[in-house]
């Protein structure tokens, strides 16, 4: 049984500008054949069989770095990104790690992780505990979704 979370929200109202940019973002999740990049609004059998492979149905793309799209400074994101890890793998979930990518280059990659299992509403509630706007949900042959948080 998975733990869920309960905690106030730290992000903020998205912008058109900002959620255009979530979107536009590449999600690379680091597995042990390469990298596998997810795409908003786009299904994927690759995607599809690294859920298989786990036995689950559904996961998340999500971070803990830059809450509220605030770039902090590097240290602090990977201490914020350990804690994130630390709380997933305490709730039980298997997860693979990866970063958000701005295909712009306006923005410094982001460490995330793949959680695997979760459900959309503990997603919803880790990426509201750890400050953050958005995070993409995956559902087994389906498209990735953005899900705003706020």
């Amino acid at each position: 049984k998975h733990k869920v979370w309960h905690l106030p929200s730290m992000a903020t109202l998205i912008t058109n500008e900002l959620r255009e940019a979530y979107l536009r973002c590449i999600y690379c999740v680091f597995t042990k054949t390469g990298e596998l990049e997810i795409i908003v609004n786009e299904a994927s059998s690759a995607l599809d069989e690294l859920l298989a492979e786990h036995k689950v149905t559904s996961a998340a793309f999500i971070t803990a770095s830059n809450p509220a799209s605030r770039r902090l400074d590097d240290a602090a994101n990977a201490k914020r990104n350990e804690a994130l890890r630390t709380k997933v793998a305490e709730a039980g979930f298997s997860y693979l790690r990866g970063e958000g990518r701005d295909p712009a280059g306006k923005w410094q990659s982001e460490q995330s992780l793949l959680v695997l299992g979760i459900a959309a509403a503990d997603a919803t509630r880790l990426a509201r505990q750890y400050g953050q706007n958005a995070y993409v949900f995956i559902r087994l042959r389906s498209a990735a979704k953005l899900i705003e948080v706020n």
